[in-house]
This record gives C-alpha cells, sequence and structure tokens, in this order.
C-alpha cells in the first residue's frame, strides 16, 4: 500500500500522468514503470514481504495495470494476496488512491 501512495505524490509532484504499478501474477511481483519512457524503475517480489506470499488475483479495470494521473486519481481496483495456510488480504484501490485491506483469515 505504501507503493500506491509514494507512486501517487510522485505523480503530483512531477506533475506527469506517466506513472504505472503494473502486477504480474504469474512471476509473483509487480513493477513501477513510466510510460513516456518505457523504463522500468524497480521491480519487487512478493517474496521479499515474507515466505510464502503471493499474487492470488488482480483487477484493475479488467487488467493488471494501476495508472497514476497528475492530478493525484488512480485506476480503481483490487489485488488479492494469499499466504501458505489460505488466508487472504484483499487490498482495494480506489480513484483517489485511498486504500483498504479486507483480511479472511484461516486457522
Amino acid at each position: 500500500m505504501a507503493d500506491i501512495f509514494n507512486t501517487r505524490q510522485r505523480a503530483i509532484e512531477e506533475n506527469l500522468n506517466a506513472y504505472r504499478l503494473t502486477f504480474n501474477v504469474a512471476n509473483n511481483n509487480y513493477a513501477l514503470s513510466r510510460t513516456d519512457t518505457g523504463n522500468t524503475i524497480w521491480t519487487k517480489s512478493l517474496t521479499s514481504f515474507g515466505k510464502g506470499i503471493s499474487i492470488q488475483n488482480v483487477n484493475f479495470n479488467n487488467d493488471s495495470i494501476v495508472s497514476f494521473q497528475r492530478r493525484g486519481t488512480v485506476t480503481m481496483g483490487t489485488v488479492a494476496l494469499t499466504n501458505l495456510i489460505g488466508s487472504t488480504a484483499t487490498i482495494t484501490v480506489q480513484i483517489t488512491a485511498r486504500t483498504y485491506v479486507q483480511y479472511n483469515m484461516q486457522k
């Protein structure tokens, strides 16, 4: 969630509509890139957040990309994460970049 907030702030500060986060379910990572240059700034693997955490599902307008606008708005959608015992965390992103998490814990 911090990466969503930080990328939103970056788009506002630089007055650019060029930033996006792309989630890759198959490779269990996400990347920050610029659409104007095509450059990937960084890629983060979910394995760095803890053992057994993986991206289960991504839906941002039927896509896996969150686009950030210079006015501070973003693509609305969800990212669902899961762990080894089947607990899930669904991150919801609103158009204002407000995010919240809904947990479904397993025993």
